[in-house]
């Protein structure tokens, strides 16, 4: 004969479901694996449902380390897709080889930044605030500013080392081979 009252579990791991998936549209609104990575989340909530204190905390938690896992290996085509250039259009969407060739640099050049820097940058093009940026990678919020700034800076200066580097570059002077 079954009980009467209500399952406990059942009843607060479907609360704790929804408001994790509602957490993640809020702060991660780019992914496209929302409810797969709150799935993800919650699985491994149910296999430490008994060893957790604070259930809830732990699973907001979790899914905010599996987003940003996610937005870390988002394939380049995906991050060419969410990465917006200055005039508001997307990279992807421009057809021109010389554009997709240079989103492809700075992609390429972003994976040399340190991890810090590199999450900070993908966050604030993707249109995070600061704030959001600090919850997501649990930095200090007033130094966002500054990896930011760093990570820009130290973009800049790889990309030029690669312009200077690239014997395609249409700067560089294109010397016939020598006779010898």
């Amino acid at each position: 004969m079954r009980d009467t009252q209500p399952d406990f579990f059942t009843d607060s791991y479907q609360d704790i479901r929804v408001q994790v998936r509602v957490y993640l549209r809020h702060q991660f609104r780019s992914l496209v694996d929302i409810e797969e990575i709150a799935d993800a989340a919650m699985e491994r909530l149910y296999v430490r449902w008994h060893t957790v204190d604070d259930p809830l905390p732990w699973a907001i938690a979790v899914a905010r380390n599996l987003a940003i896992d996610e937005l870390r290996r988002a394939p380049v085509a995906r991050l060419e897709e969410e990465i917006v250039n200055s005039n508001g259009t997307l990279v992807s969407g421009l057809g021109l080889a010389d554009q997709q060739l240079r989103v492809t640099a700075i992609l390429q050049s972003l994976h040399a930044l340190p991890r810090s820097q590199y999450t900070v940058i993908i966050l604030a093009a993707l249109g995070f605030s600061n704030q959001e940026i600090a919850g997501i990678t649990r930095l200090a919020e007033n130094s966002i500013a500054h990896y930011l700034y760093e990570g820009r800076k130290n973009l800049e200066k790889i990309l030029q080392y690669r312009r200077r580097r690239s014997p395609r570059h249409p700067n560089r002077s294109v010397r016939p081979p020598g006779k010898g």
